[in-house]
């Protein structure tokens, strides 16, 4: 039951990011803002950066963390077939959603890319007294939430198995042995 709650939110918040985006690209002049509330403004930013870093393209990067996450989506299913006692346990829920939700950000972001050229950011929050923004957009948000809860899934497992280990009696295995 918590897969189809997790794939529902997850869909739930892909079309919230997608229809986000597409009202600033259709209501806001690219390169504009409307002041929503204190320093928070909604804006249409074309983030069209085209190399990141060692010089490999924005595309490259995303596809690369799509990988990763793949990986990091293994490991909670090796980790749900290996470990009996973890099954239906909130690590391996909570952290497969997470990585549900990135690789979602990363499809949506990758279709952008290609189709419109960059990502649109909407979402600013601006200090005029230091003359600094920041420029981001629901993604963004989601990117670094899920990031977290992926790192205190994967220690949450990892404390389970040990506990599993020693609650059945058994030792962790040593190298060498």
């Amino acid at each position: 039951m918590a897969g189809k709650t997790c794939a529902v939110v997850v869909i739930i918040l892909a079309f919230l990011e997608i229809g986000l985006r597409w009202l600033a690209r259709a209501t806001i002049e690219l390169g504009s803002t409307v002041h929503l509330f204190g320093n928070v403004y909604l804006a249409n930013i074309k983030n069209t950066r085209e190399y990141m870093l060692f010089g490999w393209s924005s595309l490259s990067w995303l596809l690369i963390g799509a990988v990763l996450v793949l990986l990091f989506l293994a490991y909670f299913a090796l980790a749900y077939r290996a470990i009996p006692a973890l099954r239906g346990g909130v690590m391996l829920v909570v952290g497969s959603a997470a990585c549900y939700v990135l690789l979602a950000v990363a499809f949506i972001n990758i279709c952008e890319l290609l189709l419109q050229g960059g990502v649109t950011d909407y979402l600013a929050f601006v200090d005029l007294k230091l003359g600094k923004a920041r420029i981001i957009n629901l993604g963004d948000v989601a990117v670094t939430v899920s990031a977290a809860l992926i790192f205190f899934s994967m220690l949450g497992v990892v404390v389970g198995a040990i506990w599993h280990l020693v609650s059945l009696g058994t030792r962790a295995p040593v190298a060498g042995e």
